[in-house]
C-alpha cells in the first residue's frame, strides 16, 4: 500500500551506480540511498533522512531499498531526470527553506545548510558558521595551492634532473660502446693482417719449394734417359758415370727427405660465443619511495603516570650507556639506561631539544623560559648546574665538540636564526637567518648542520659557516612535515613526516622505512653510528621509544 512519506519494498542492498542529485549539485558525489517520486530525484542517506521534515515535502512519497528492482517493476511513473549540470552561478538559498540563506557548513555530513536546517537537523554535528571561517579557510586553501604548486615545481625539477642524468649516462655509455667497438675493429684488422701476412709468406715458401722439386724432377728424367739409352763406348766409363749418378741420387734423396719434413700451415679462428664483451646495466626507478621493513629490537615505555607523550628530541651519551628524550607534552626529560630503566626529570616549562656535553652533562633548551639549562645526569638524580639566558626563544640545540660551542636555533619575532654560543653564555655569531620556522636541527658526523622546516616542507644541509650544500623537499602523502631529522656516517638522512619515517640516501633516493600502517607514529629520530641503532620517538598516544638495529 502506498502511503505518504515512504513506500516499503522488499529488503535489498542500496542500488549501486546511482548518485544523490542534491549533493551532486554541490559538486559532492554520494551514493543513492533512496528515491523521491514527487521530486523525481535520487537521495543519499542524509538527504533521504531529512527530506520530509520541511513542510513543503511532508507528503512526498519515498522509497529506499532495491531502487533498481522497484524501477524495473515499473512502479515509478517515469525515469528520473539526469543530474543537472552545475551552473557557474551558485544558489545561496536553502533548497528546503527558500527564504533562508546558506550560512553553515556541516563537517559531519559535508554539506552547506541554512540556520533552520542547522538548528533542526545538525545540532549534534560539527557545524561551522561560514562568515567566521571563510577567511581562514581561504588562507588554508591558498597555502594548500601554494604547497601543491611547490610540489609541482619540485616534481618538474626532479624530472629535469632525471632527464639530464639519463642523457649524461647515455652519452657516457655511448662513448664506452664506441671505444670498445673501435678496439674490437682494431683487433680484427690487426688479426686479419697477421694471418694474411702469414699465408703470404707460406705461399712464397711453398712456391720456392715447388720450383726446387720440379728442378730435381727434371734432372731425374734426364739421368734416367741417359741410363736407358745404349751408347757405344767403354763399359768402364759407363760404370764410372753410373757410380757418379748413384751418388747424385743419394744427395737428391736426402734433399727430398728434407722437403717431406717441412712443417705445414693450418689457420683457424674460433669465435668465443660464451664470452660477453660487455653488459648494458639499466636502472629504472619508476617511483620515489620504496619500502623496507626494519627489525624492531625493543620498545621502551616512557608513559609513567601520563596518558600520552610527545617525544620531540633525543640524545645518546658519548659512552652510549644512556638515552635521553625530551617529552614536550609533559615538560620532562626521560632518562633511559642501557638496562632500559626509566627515570624522569621534571621542568616548569617545555623542554624542546637536548644534547650531551660530556658523559654526565646535558644541555636542554627551554623556549618559554628563554634559557638553555645545563643538567648533570647521575645514576640516581639530575642536578641543575647553570643556565644561559638567550634573547629570544631557543629551540634546536646541538654541541659542537670541535670548538666546544653550542649551535642554537633561536627565534626572535618572526625570524629564525642558527647561532653559535659559547658554553659560558657568550654569543659568538649568526650563520643563517630565515623568515620561516625551523622545526628541528642536528649535526652530521662530520660537523655539518642539518635542519628541517615543515612550513616550507624542506630539509637543508649547511656547511658550518652557513653555506648551503644541498636542500630537498619532503613529499609526504598527507602534505605534512618534515619534523625530526637525523643522519648517519654514510650520508643517509632520516626524515620524520606525517606518521612516516623515510630515509634519503646521499644519491637522493627516497625509501620509506616506517609508517602509520605498521602501528607507529614517528615524530623524532636519532641514529647512533657506533651501535648502528636507530631510535624513534613517537607522538601523542604512542608511549614507546622504538629501538631498531640497522
Amino acid at each position: 500500500m502506498e502511503i505518504p512519506g515512504r513506500r516499503a519494498v522488499k529488503d535489498g542492498n542500496i542500488s549501486l551506480g546511482l548518485v544523490c542529485h542534491p549533493c551532486q549539485e554541490d559538486s559532492v558525489t554520494q551514493q543513492a540511498h533512496g528515491y523521491c517520486i514527487n521530486c523525481k530525484e535520487y537521495l543519499c542517506e542524509t538527504c533521504y533522512k531529512y527530506h520530509r521534515r520541511p513542510k513543503p515535502f511532508k507528503d512526498h512519497v519515498l522509497i529506499d531499498e532495491n531502487i533498481d528492482e522497484y524501477q524495473s517493476e515499473k512502479m515509478l511513473d517515469e525515469t528520473p531526470p539526469p543530474v543537472p549540470e552545475r551552473k557557474n552561478v551558485f544558489d545561496t538559498k536553502c533548497r528546503f527553506h527558500r527564504n533562508e540563506d546558506l550560512k553553515y557548513h556541516c563537517r559531519t555530513h559535508k554539506i552547506i545548510v541554512c540556520s533552520v536546517c542547522a538548528l533542526k537537523h545538525h545540532t549534534e554535528c560539527n557545524v561551522d558558521y561560514i562568515p567566521e571561517i571563510c577567511d581562514s579557510e581561504r588562507r588554508l586553501l591558498v597555502q594548500k595551492i601554494e604547497y601543491v604548486e611547490g610540489k609541482v615545481e619540485y616534481i618538474l625539477k626532479l624530472e629535469k634532473e632525471a632527464l639530464l642524468l639519463a642523457e649524461e649516462s647515455y652519452e657516457s655509455v655511448l662513448s664506452d660502446l664506441i671505444s670498445q667497438r673501435m678496439q674490437m675493429t682494431r683487433y680484427f684488422e690487426e688479426t686479419e693482417k697477421e694471418i694474411s701476412d702469414l699465408v703470404l709468406r707460406f705461399r712464397e715458401e711453398s712456391k720456392k719449394r715447388e720450383e726446387e722439386t720440379l728442378e730435381i724432377e727434371q734432372k731425374l728424367k734426364t739421368k734416367k734417359e741417359v741410363l736407358t739409352e745404349t751408347t757405344p763406348g767403354s763399359e768402364i766409363k759407363q760404370y764410372i758415370s753410373m757410380r757418379k749418378t748413384d751418388e747424385e741420387m743419394d744427395n737428391t734423396n736426402a734433399k727430398l727427405q728434407g722437403v717431406f719434413c717441412r712443417a705445414s700451415l693450418t689457420i683457424a679462428y674460433k669465435p668465443q660465443q660464451s664470452q660477453v664483451l660487455g653488459e648494458a646495466i639499466v636502472e629504472h626507478q619508476k617511483g620515489n619511495v620504496g619500502t623496507r621493513k626494519l627489525k624492531l629490537l625493543r620498545k621502551v615505555s616512557i608513559a609513567g603516570e601520563k596518558a600520552s607523550c610527545s617525544i620531540i628530541d633525543m640524545a645518546t651519551s658519548p659512552n652510549n650507556q644512556v638515552l635521553i628524550v625530551a617529552d614536550v607534552i609533559n615538560n620532562r626529560l626521560v632518562i633511559i639506561s642501557d638496562e632500559y630503566d626509566v627515570t624522569f626529570h621534571q621542568f616548569a616549562s617545555k623542554p624542546w631539544a637536548v644534547t650531551y656535553i660530556s658523559d654526565t652533562e646535558v644541555a636542554v633548551s627551554l623556549p618559554e623560559d628563554k634559557q638553555v639549562k645545563f643538567i648533570t645526569v647521575g645514576d640516581i638524580s639530575c642536578k641543575n648546574r647553570k643556565s644561559i639566558e638567550v634573547p629570544g626563544a631557543p629551540y634546536g640545540i646541538r654541541y659542537r665538540k670541535s670548538d666546544c660551542s653550542l649551535v642554537i636555533v633561536n627565534q626572535e619575532s618572526q625570524r629564525f636564526t642558527i647561532e653559535y654560543w659559547s658554553l659560558d653564555g657568550n654569543f659568538l655569531r649568526t650563520i643563517t637567518s630565515h623568515d620561516y620556522a625551523l622545526d628541528h636541527m642536528t649535526l652530521t658526523a662530520d660537523g655539518k648542520i642539518l635542519y628541517s622546516s615543515s612550513a616550507k616542507h624542506l630539509v637543508c644541509l649547511l656547511e658550518p659557516d652557513g653555506t648551503v650544500l644541498k636542500s630537498f623537499q619532503y613529499v609526504d602523502d598527507n602534505m605534512l612535515g618534515p619534523y625530526g631529522i637525523a643522519s648517519d656516517a654514510f650520508g643517509n638522512i632520516y626524515v620524520c613526516g606525517q606518521k612516516r619515517l623515510r630515509v634519503v640516501s646521499k644519491e637522493g633516493k627516497w625509501e620509506q622505512i616506517l609508517a602509520q600502517e605498521d602501528g607507529f607514529a614517528p615524530q623524532s629520530v636519532l641514529f647512533c653510528d657506533k651501535t648502528k641503532r636507530l631510535f624513534v620517538g613517537q607522538t601523542r598516544t604512542n608511549k614507546d621509544v622504538l629501538m631498531f638495529q640497522i
